[in-house]
């Protein structure tokens, strides 16, 4: 969800500032850029006669606005297409399948198979980037066997995905 805001804010951004510079440059026509005031002292009197020798016509001047407005296109394309940051890639089994599986059904899958072992109740796993946090409530057994046996369980699990980036394990045990 956190993608979609971050689009739309890209492209509000992007459809205010594009009709301001517009009407900047139509507002100063072919008349030079205003120069720097009094209060820049020295800077000021350097940059004075190169800003006020700036014409919006100069050659510069529209190359340099031709590469920043391909860059804003770039941006707000490139906001506008959604990326795989919540899958991660599987290992490849035959030549030309690939394969994903994003982060809730990997959190899902890991969730499961923590409940499947003996003594625990409850598990929660939250999935971010490199690592899985396995949450999990124990209501019988010896709290270090069952963390033995979740730990084997979840690692035999994630090596059989294949991931090409295999997560991180972090198993917290709690009592009851």
């Amino acid at each position: 969800m956190e993608r979609v805001g971050r689009r739309w804010s890209v492209v509000l951004t992007a459809g205010a500032v594009v009709p301001c510079c517009a009407a900047l440059a139509v507002a100063w026509g072919g008349r030079p850029l205003p120069g720097p005031s009094g209060p820049m002292g020295i800077l000021g009197g350097l940059l004075d006669g190169a800003v006020a020798a700036l014409r919006l016509t100069d050659g510069r001047l529209i190359a340099g606005g031709a590469v920043v407005a391909l860059l804003g296109v770039a941006m707000v394309v490139l906001a506008l297409v959604p990326g795989g940051l919540r899958e991660g890639a599987g290992a490849r089994l035959l030549p030309g399948a690939d394969a994903a599986l994003d982060r809730r059904g990997l959190g899902t899958l890991l969730r499961d198979t923590a409940l499947r072992v003996p003594g625990i109740a409850r598990a929660r796993v939250r999935v971010r980037g490199r690592r899985a946090v396995v949450r999990a409530v124990l209501v019988f057994g010896d709290p270090a066997e069952a963390r033995a046996a979740l730990t084997a369980e979840l690692r035999a699990l994630r090596d059989r995905l294949g991931l090409v980036r295999p997560p991180r394990l972090v198993i917290r045990i709690a009592p009851a």
